[in-house]
């Protein structure tokens, strides 16, 4: 899962060479106002270094790819798959994404999460993948629906908080009803 692709975009996993615009993205109040306070420089550039450090040193993999389109070829987010315990519960990992406000709308969110599912729920033991929102993020509302995740109630230790599943069942459901039409 190192590099995947879609129609019109092509992502990468997490570099060296991505620092200035990974900490550009987590210190844009803009950007930031659904997550959490924006970072200052130093804090952005450890958790850069995190990141980057943690992807291929852990047991449990924790995926970050920056988001290129390719036509322009400008990076233009960032998605995060963090693989969570293995056992006593079904394998399970925490779903995040960051898009330039220049690139919302466009539905390309959508897309690249739809196909990291394919690819994640195809070629792992994955269960289940978990976003977790503030409640007033109507964007990331909008994109969980229409990849079809489900709300849980009740879940989160946080009343601000929502969080949305996607179980491999459903998503092999959903792909045997989009195959057959």
């Amino acid at each position: 899962m190192d590099t995947f692709e879609t129609r019109r975009l092509l992502v990468r996993r997490l570099a060296a060479e991505d620092r200035a615009f990974y900490c550009a993205c987590y210190t844009d109040q803009r950007l930031m106002q659904h997550i959490g306070e924006p970072l200052k420089a130093e804090a952005a550039l450890r958790n850069f270094n995190t990141v980057l450090n943690t992807s291929t040193a852990v047991r449990l993999p924790h995926y970050t790819w920056v988001i290129q389109e390719k036509i322009s070829q400008a990076n233009i987010g960032l998605l995060g798959l963090a693989f969570g315990q293995l056992m006593p519960e079904p394998m399970h990992a925490e779903l995040g994404h960051i898009m330039l406000a220049e690139y919302q709308n466009r539905g390309y969110t959508t897309e690249v999460i739809n196909q990291m599912m394919d690819i994640a729920f195809g070629a792992t033991q994955l269960e289940r993948i978990i976003v977790n929102h503030a409640n007033e993020n109507r964007a990331v509302i909008r994109i969980v629906q229409r990849l079809c995740f489900l709300r849980e109630s009740g879940i989160t230790d946080k009343r601000s908080t929502c969080r949305w599943v996607l179980s491999r069942d459903r998503w092999q459901a959903l792909r045997a009803l989009a195959n057959a039409v």
